[in-house]
Protein backbone atom coordinates (compact mmCIF):
# COMPACT_ATOMS: atom_id res chain seq x y z
CA UNK A 1 0.00 0.00 0.00
CA UNK A 2 2.52 2.12 0.98
CA UNK A 3 4.00 1.43 -2.58
CA UNK A 4 1.71 2.50 -4.56
CA UNK A 5 0.77 5.89 -2.51
CA UNK A 6 4.28 6.65 -3.12
CA UNK A 7 4.37 5.62 -6.67
CA UNK A 8 1.02 8.01 -7.24
CA UNK A 9 2.79 10.28 -5.25
CA UNK A 10 5.60 10.47 -7.68
CA UNK A 11 3.47 10.00 -10.69
CA UNK A 12 1.32 13.18 -9.49
CA UNK A 13 4.30 15.14 -8.98
CA UNK A 14 5.49 15.05 -12.69
CA UNK A 15 2.32 15.21 -13.83
CA UNK A 16 2.11 18.81 -12.28
CA UNK A 17 5.67 19.23 -13.28
CA UNK A 18 4.82 19.11 -17.01
CA UNK A 19 1.59 20.99 -16.76
CA UNK A 20 3.59 23.88 -14.83
CA UNK A 21 6.19 23.40 -17.78
CA UNK A 22 3.28 23.88 -20.70
CA UNK A 23 1.97 26.56 -19.01
CA UNK A 24 5.36 28.29 -18.53
CA UNK A 25 5.70 27.75 -22.41
CA UNK A 26 2.54 28.95 -23.26
CA UNK A 27 3.00 32.54 -21.59
CA UNK A 28 6.18 32.43 -22.70
CA UNK A 29 4.46 32.55 -26.46
CA UNK A 30 2.13 34.88 -25.12
CA UNK A 31 4.24 37.07 -24.14
CA UNK A 32 6.60 37.21 -27.26
CA UNK A 33 3.87 37.83 -29.39
CA UNK A 34 2.20 40.59 -27.65
CA UNK A 35 5.51 42.07 -27.37
CA UNK A 36 5.86 41.34 -31.60
CA UNK A 37 2.46 43.20 -32.06
CA UNK A 38 4.34 46.01 -30.17
CA UNK A 39 6.99 46.64 -32.06
CA UNK A 40 5.05 46.06 -35.37
CA UNK A 41 3.04 48.67 -33.99
CA UNK A 42 5.70 51.20 -33.51
CA UNK A 43 6.80 50.23 -36.98
CA UNK A 44 3.91 50.46 -38.90
CA UNK A 45 3.38 54.13 -37.23
CA UNK A 46 6.65 55.06 -38.10
CA UNK A 47 6.60 53.77 -41.36
CA UNK A 48 3.05 55.35 -42.28
CA UNK A 49 4.05 58.85 -40.76
CA UNK A 50 7.41 58.83 -43.04
CA UNK A 51 5.30 57.83 -46.28
CA UNK A 52 3.58 60.85 -47.14
CA UNK A 53 4.41 62.22 -50.41
CA UNK A 54 3.38 65.99 -51.64
CA UNK A 55 1.32 66.87 -54.45
CA UNK A 56 -0.51 69.13 -56.77
CA UNK A 57 -3.68 69.64 -55.33
CA UNK A 58 -6.48 70.41 -57.79
CA UNK A 59 -9.98 69.74 -57.73
CA UNK A 60 -9.83 66.12 -58.92
CA UNK A 61 -6.58 65.61 -57.09
CA UNK A 62 -7.11 66.88 -53.20
CA UNK A 63 -4.14 66.85 -50.71
CA UNK A 64 -4.10 63.41 -48.97
CA UNK A 65 -3.14 65.05 -45.51
CA UNK A 66 -6.46 64.35 -44.10
CA UNK A 67 -5.96 60.76 -45.28
CA UNK A 68 -2.73 60.65 -43.49
CA UNK A 69 -4.12 62.06 -40.21
CA UNK A 70 -6.77 59.55 -40.37
CA UNK A 71 -4.11 56.39 -40.94
CA UNK A 72 -2.05 57.94 -37.91
CA UNK A 73 -4.66 58.05 -35.47
CA UNK A 74 -5.80 54.21 -36.27
CA UNK A 75 -1.94 53.58 -36.08
CA UNK A 76 -1.83 55.39 -32.56
CA UNK A 77 -4.70 53.48 -31.58
CA UNK A 78 -3.47 49.96 -32.24
CA UNK A 79 0.27 51.25 -30.48
CA UNK A 80 -1.74 51.94 -27.11
CA UNK A 81 -3.62 49.10 -27.82
CA UNK A 82 -0.38 46.72 -27.64
CA UNK A 83 1.63 48.94 -25.27
CA UNK A 84 -1.42 47.90 -22.38
CA UNK A 85 -1.15 44.24 -23.43
CA UNK A 86 2.51 44.30 -23.38
CA UNK A 87 2.54 46.18 -20.17
CA UNK A 88 0.56 44.46 -18.20
CA UNK A 89 2.40 40.56 -19.28
CA UNK A 90 5.74 42.19 -19.23
CA UNK A 91 6.53 43.35 -15.80
CA UNK A 92 7.60 46.78 -14.62
CA UNK A 93 11.14 46.87 -16.09
CA UNK A 94 9.25 45.44 -19.88
CA UNK A 95 6.60 48.23 -19.12
CA UNK A 96 9.14 50.90 -18.84
CA UNK A 97 10.85 50.36 -21.82
CA UNK A 98 7.79 49.87 -23.47
CA UNK A 99 6.14 53.37 -22.68
CA UNK A 100 9.32 54.58 -23.71
CA UNK A 101 9.23 53.41 -27.06
CA UNK A 102 5.09 54.05 -27.06
CA UNK A 103 6.06 57.72 -26.26
CA UNK A 104 8.83 58.18 -28.75
CA UNK A 105 7.17 56.28 -31.28
CA UNK A 106 4.03 58.83 -30.96
CA UNK A 107 6.42 61.88 -30.74
CA UNK A 108 8.21 61.28 -33.60
CA UNK A 109 4.70 60.17 -36.02
CA UNK A 110 3.46 63.90 -34.87
CA UNK A 111 6.50 65.45 -36.03
CA UNK A 112 6.36 64.01 -39.61
CA UNK A 113 2.76 64.46 -39.66
CA UNK A 114 3.71 68.45 -38.89
CA UNK A 115 6.47 67.80 -41.68
CA UNK A 116 3.94 66.38 -44.32
CA UNK A 117 1.93 69.45 -43.68
CA UNK A 118 4.36 72.35 -44.03
CA UNK A 119 6.24 70.47 -47.27
CA UNK A 120 2.42 70.29 -48.87
CA UNK A 121 2.03 74.19 -47.74
CA UNK A 122 5.58 75.09 -49.51
CA UNK A 123 4.76 72.75 -52.52
CA UNK A 124 0.72 74.80 -53.25
CA UNK A 125 2.92 78.17 -52.86
CA UNK A 126 5.34 76.78 -55.61
CA UNK A 127 2.58 75.20 -57.45
CA UNK A 128 0.67 78.40 -57.59
CA UNK A 129 4.38 80.71 -58.73
CA UNK A 130 4.76 78.34 -61.52
CA UNK A 131 1.73 76.97 -62.31
CA UNK A 132 -1.57 79.15 -62.20
CA UNK A 133 -3.45 80.29 -65.25
CA UNK A 134 -3.14 83.74 -64.15
CA UNK A 135 -0.33 86.21 -64.86
CA UNK A 136 -0.77 88.23 -61.30
CA UNK A 137 -1.58 84.92 -59.78
CA UNK A 138 1.89 83.66 -60.33
CA UNK A 139 3.24 86.88 -59.39
CA UNK A 140 2.31 87.70 -55.76
CA UNK A 141 2.97 84.15 -55.32
CA UNK A 142 6.45 84.43 -56.57
CA UNK A 143 6.72 87.86 -54.31
CA UNK A 144 5.45 86.40 -51.30
CA UNK A 145 8.25 83.54 -51.64
CA UNK A 146 10.55 86.23 -51.98
CA UNK A 147 9.28 87.69 -48.82
CA UNK A 148 8.92 84.54 -47.12
CA UNK A 149 13.31 84.00 -48.16
CA UNK A 150 14.31 87.34 -47.35
CA UNK A 151 12.69 86.47 -43.73
CA UNK A 152 14.13 83.17 -43.46
CA UNK A 153 17.58 84.82 -43.90
CA UNK A 154 17.22 87.28 -41.19
CA UNK A 155 16.31 84.83 -39.08
CA UNK A 156 19.38 82.59 -39.64
CA UNK A 157 21.26 85.91 -39.18
CA UNK A 158 20.39 85.89 -35.43
CA UNK A 159 19.63 82.61 -34.80
CA UNK A 160 21.98 80.20 -36.44
CA UNK A 161 20.06 77.15 -35.34
CA UNK A 162 16.22 78.38 -35.00
CA UNK A 163 16.45 77.69 -31.19
CA UNK A 164 14.13 80.35 -30.49
CA UNK A 165 10.77 80.13 -30.67
CA UNK A 166 9.61 82.61 -32.95
CA UNK A 167 8.06 85.33 -33.31
CA UNK A 168 8.52 87.25 -30.27
CA UNK A 169 7.55 90.66 -29.04
CA UNK A 170 11.37 91.45 -28.74
CA UNK A 171 12.77 90.17 -32.41
CA UNK A 172 15.45 91.85 -33.54
CA UNK A 173 14.78 94.83 -35.65
CA UNK A 174 15.72 92.86 -39.05
CA UNK A 175 13.85 90.01 -38.46
CA UNK A 176 10.78 92.48 -37.32
CA UNK A 177 11.24 94.47 -41.01
CA UNK A 178 11.64 91.24 -43.24
CA UNK A 179 8.20 90.12 -41.43
CA UNK A 180 6.42 92.69 -42.55
CA UNK A 181 6.76 92.53 -45.95
CA UNK A 182 5.27 89.15 -45.84
CA UNK A 183 1.51 90.04 -44.98
CA UNK A 184 1.19 92.49 -48.00
CA UNK A 185 2.01 89.21 -50.26
CA UNK A 186 -0.61 87.24 -48.42
CA UNK A 187 -3.19 89.46 -48.90
CA UNK A 188 -2.71 89.65 -52.26
CA UNK A 189 -3.36 85.60 -52.59
CA UNK A 190 -5.98 85.53 -49.53
CA UNK A 191 -8.62 83.39 -51.43
CA UNK A 192 -5.67 81.28 -52.65
CA UNK A 193 -3.49 80.35 -49.70
CA UNK A 194 -5.48 79.80 -46.42
CA UNK A 195 -5.41 80.96 -43.03
CA UNK A 196 -3.49 77.80 -42.04
CA UNK A 197 -0.98 77.33 -45.07
CA UNK A 198 0.20 80.95 -44.05
CA UNK A 199 0.95 79.66 -40.18
CA UNK A 200 2.75 76.66 -42.12
CA UNK A 201 4.76 78.61 -44.26
CA UNK A 202 5.52 81.25 -41.48
CA UNK A 203 6.82 78.44 -39.34
CA UNK A 204 8.80 77.03 -42.23
CA UNK A 205 10.79 80.61 -42.17
CA UNK A 206 11.04 81.04 -37.92
CA UNK A 207 12.15 76.76 -37.63
CA UNK A 208 12.72 75.58 -40.61
CA UNK A 209 11.82 72.10 -41.86
CA UNK A 210 11.00 69.71 -39.39
CA UNK A 211 13.63 67.19 -40.33
CA UNK A 212 16.21 69.86 -39.65
CA UNK A 213 15.28 70.69 -36.36
CA UNK A 214 17.26 69.17 -32.92
CA UNK A 215 13.77 68.28 -32.01
CA UNK A 216 13.62 65.46 -34.84
CA UNK A 217 16.89 64.66 -34.09
CA UNK A 218 16.36 63.85 -30.47
CA UNK A 219 13.20 62.20 -30.91
CA UNK A 220 14.40 59.92 -33.92
CA UNK A 221 17.49 58.95 -31.21
CA UNK A 222 15.34 58.35 -28.29
CA UNK A 223 12.78 56.07 -30.69
CA UNK A 224 16.06 54.01 -31.94
CA UNK A 225 17.93 54.08 -28.45
CA UNK A 226 14.49 53.22 -26.44
CA UNK A 227 13.62 50.13 -29.02
CA UNK A 228 17.07 48.52 -28.62
CA UNK A 229 16.32 48.62 -25.65
CA UNK A 230 13.00 46.80 -25.95
CA UNK A 231 14.67 44.35 -28.23
CA UNK A 232 17.65 43.51 -25.80
CA UNK A 233 15.47 43.40 -22.55
CA UNK A 234 13.08 40.33 -24.95
CA UNK A 235 16.08 39.06 -25.79
CA UNK A 236 17.03 38.04 -21.49
CA UNK A 237 13.60 37.42 -20.82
Amino acid sequence: MAQAQSVYAATLDTVQAEAKAVDRHWLRGVRREAYAAFLLASHTLTERAQSYTVVRVTAENPSSLSQLSAELRIAETSLRGTYLITALEGGAEVEAISFRVMRATLAFGKLHERGAALDQAWANLVDLSESSGEAAVRQHASSLITSLAGLAVAVLDHYPNRAVRLPTPDMPASVAEAARSCPTDFRNLQDLVSEEDRRLLLEIQYRGVVRARSEYENTRLELDTAREEFTTALRGA
